[in-house]
């Protein structure tokens, strides 16, 4: 398939989420900084992280309130500081109370899908002109392991239908897909390209998981990067093959890029460890030309590049870090 990326830009994006809900980065002024101080170019805006309303997507009923209210002044100030703006619904029908629930209704019933695609219908209805967004993405980390054909968990089907229903209203904005396993490189073991080719392809990268969420649900902490981390070495040759089946799939369907929608590792890693992590990875998106979003800006203070700690319960806004000057070192580039 010769792929087409409408609203796609030809430069590579770099930047952070933006969590609109649950977050701090409301005010213009946030948006200023991240633009005219940090230099980043991009903002993915996660939505419905409090969850979706059980409403939204029913026969009869309307989300726009909650994009006019929410989503709306945050798009306005990233189009006056000439941020590009990815879509990402964080949550769906059927899922009405925080993001981190198991969305299983939407994988047990086909009227979660049915809603899911009136809502996105009316999503792309009320923004099919609106040039500071670049892409819609589908559904955050498809959280199965494995997907049934033809079921309410087949979601290569579901991503088929959003697609379909988004493309009766508006054909320029790109849309973007992530695999089942939580956005996880693993996950393109089973995703299926959508037939649509104004689309791009989206993962994860928290790998190893025991390092970069050390202490967040009271793990072990202490872990270092690069090390041993369970009795596996971790060094960025472990990433970029723990990131092949991401490759892999790029390669099969000759996309021309792919979009690493979040990445991070916790704070509070030992030494100079996050620090190393990241710049590892950096370096491998760039080499590969992939576009990425770091996770997150003014969120929690866990994954914040403002922020200094030893542990969850020792942390500080320190204003500047380490970590932040070295993704300033890449946002210059934009």
């Amino acid at each position: 398939m010769r792929y087409e990326l409408k609203s796609w830009p030809a430069y590579t994006l770099r930047g952070v989420n933006i969590n609109i809900d649950q977050g701090q980065a409301k005010q213009r002024e946030d948006i200023q900084n991240l633009a005219q101080n940090w230099k980043a170019n991009h903002v993915r805006i996660q939505i419905f992280t409090a969850g979706v309303p059980v409403d939204f997507g029913e026969l009869d009923k309307s989300a726009l309130e909650y994009f006019k209210q929410k989503v709306d002044p945050i798009l306005e100030w990233c189009g006056e500081f000439n941020l590009s703006v990815v879509l990402d619904a964080h949550g769906s029908p059927g899922n009405p109370s925080h993001w981190t629930e198991p969305k299983r209704l939407l994988w047990e019933d086909f009227k979660w899908h049915e809603n899911f695609i009136r809502l996105w219908h009316e999503i792309a209805e009320y923004y099919k002109d609106n040039k500071t967004i670049v892409g819609y993405e589908l559904l955050n980390e498809p959280n199965m392991q494995e997907q049934i054909k033809n079921t309410p968990s087949d979601w290569n089907l579901l991503a088929k239908k959003l697609t379909s229903a988004i493309r009766e209203v508006d054909t320029y904005h790109t849309i973007i897909v992530g695999p089942i396993q939580w956005s996880n490189p693993n996950g393109f073991t089973s995703l299926e390209p959508t037939g649509d080719p104004n689309t791009f392809y989206t993962f994860h990268m928290y790998t190893p998981h025991q390092f970069t969420h050390q202490g967040v649900w009271n793990s072990t902490i202490g872990i270092q990067y690069p090390g041993m981390i369970n009795n596996q070495m971790w060094d960025k040759e472990a990433l970029i093959n723990a990131m092949k089946p991401a490759i892999e799939f790029q390669r099969k369907n000759n996309l021309p890029r792919l979009y690493v929608g979040e990445f991070s590792s916790i704070i509070w890693a030992p030494d100079k460890s996050s620090y190393n992590y990241l710049r590892d990875l950096l370096d491998i998106f760039e080499v590969g030309g992939w576009d990425w979003a770091y996770h997150a800006y003014r969120e929690w203070f866990g994954w914040s590049l403002e922020h200094e700690g030893v542990d969850r319960n020792n942390v500080k806004y320190v204003g500047n870090t380490d970590r932040l000057e070295l993704f300033k070192s890449y946002f210059i580039k934009n």
